[in-house]
């Protein structure tokens, strides 16, 4: 009797783990499950003459260390710079910062900048966001991060999209570089891999969209008509993204190698853990405030709830995986139960094997030099990543029940900035 229901128990879990890993495998394998998709993620062949004029939003905090080069190298972005103004925003207090804006404005003889004061006492990221977004006058509003590196090509390609394919939003990739920087480095560059090369192309198809906090261009006009960025919360970049998918915006998607916005790992495991902690924890308030229920489609409801449930059910999976195992084992169950305890683990190691594969995509599109012993390092650090994953999403929820939500902000210093600048598009240029 007692092995009966511990079968029954046993089936309860094992189905809903089953079917969130076969999900997660495909979300990490859909952006090569056909040539045409491959082709269609790329940037367009030829650009056109540009037309689009772009406020890029630079909100900054702390940055006196990275925000000098980023202004230097969007000063060298090969668009019409009279269609360009750089907004930084920095906090009244944030003096150093202030100073290296300034210091890196005249440096480079930056004409097209505007240093914008923020005095507000709101903390976190989407209070400057809303500032800047004021002051901004040209058509299309895009933001970075203060330690971005930009390619020159980027903006061409973007002017180009918004002519020819006509979408609301355009969510082109990010991708961290330096792998080799700690140990966790490797897998959170893989992380961000699969994401904008893969899953993110799957969230457009449907309509539903959590975008990332950088590298992704709204109309000026659409982000007035919703009220810009949720001041509220911790993740208000994928909360904009599901308000403007419930007004059906449609978003396209690029992703280039060389068009890539390129940033760091975080620069030690604690502050791994806080970024990660953050994130979750804006997810779960994203669920509580119920913008999504908004979306007009069950299936993007369901897709939405999922994105931003899965880092907490993952940290679940980690910690029940090996008790469904040892239960499938030892317990006198049904044979085909007991064989259904091992599918996760099956799962576990085929999204491992798509992880081999994607460093050598990754490798081979960066044009990176990655030994044969770092496909070892992969296999070493795979399980200590996940639990890192786990740690980060319990204290989420832990901080989010205790009412904990202030900004615990991600330290940046630049390591993963190289000598050799982005490779240039080999393309002609064509009349719109």
């Amino acid at each position: 009797m007692l092995s009966l229901f511990l079968s029954i128990i046993l089936l309860i879990f094992i189905i809903p783990l089953i079917m969130q890993g076969l999900f997660n495998l495909y979300l990490t394998l859909y952006g090569w499950e056909s040539p045409e998709r491959i082709k269609n993620a790329r940037a367009p062949a030829k650009t056109y003459l540009p037309q689009a004029g772009f406020s890029v939003l630079l909100p900054v905090y702390h940055e006196e260390a990275v925000i000098g080069e980023t202004l230097r190298k969007l000063n060298e972005l090969r668009y019409p710079k009279k269609l360009i103004e750089l907004i930084v925003i920095a906090r009244s207090h944030d003096t150093e910062t202030i100073k290296a804006v300034k210091e890196s404005v005249i440096k480079n003889n930056i004409k097209q900048a505007k240093l914008l004061i923020y005095e507000g006492d709101t903390p976190g990221k989407p209070p400057q966001l809303n500032a800047g977004l004021k002051a901004a006058r040209k058509n299309i509003i895009t933001i970075f991060d203060a330690e971005d590196d930009v390619s020159p090509d980027l903006f061409m390609t973007i002017n180009t999209i918004f002519i020819k394919h006509k979408p609301d939003i355009i969510q082109s990739g990010v991708q961290l570089m330096d792998y080799n920087a700690h140990w966790y480095s490797l897998l959170n560059v893989l992380e961000y891999f699969f994401w904008f090369r893969s899953s993110m192309h799957f969230f457009a198809r449907i309509g539903a969209m959590p975008l990332g906090g950088n590298t992704v261009f709204f109309k000026r006009r659409q982000l007035n008509k919703v009220g810009g960025w949720d001041e509220s919360l911790l993740t208000e970049d994928a909360d904009i993204g599901i308000r403007l998918s419930a007004r059906d915006k449609k978003t396209h998607v690029l992703y280039d190698s060389s068009l890539v916005t390129k940033e760091e790992t975080p620069p030690t495991t604690m502050e791994f853990v806080k970024q990660r902690t953050r994130w979750v924890q804006g997810f779960l308030q994203i669920i509580k405030k119920g913008e999504w229920k908004n979306l007009p489609r069950d299936a993007q409801m369901k897709l939405i709830l999922y994105v931003l449930g899965a880092p907490v059910f993952q940290a679940f999976v980690i910690t029940l995986t090996p008790i469904l195992i040892a239960l499938g084992y030892f317990i006198d169950a049904p044979t085909y139960i007991s064989l259904l305890s091992f599918s996760p683990l099956a799962i576990l190691v085929s999204l491992f094997g798509a992880q081999l594969v994607g460093l050598h995509e990754f490798s081979k599109e960066q044009k990176l030099d990655i030994k044969w012993w770092w496909y070892i390092y992969l296999i070493v650090s795979f399980p200590p990543y996940q639990i890192l994953l786990g740690i980060s999403s319990a204290r989420a929820t832990l901080r989010h029940f205790q009412g904990s939500i202030n900004w615990e902000k991600t330290k940046h210093t630049g390591g993963h900035r190289q000598k050799t600048s982005s490779p240039a598009i080999k393309a002609g240029i064509e009349p719109a």
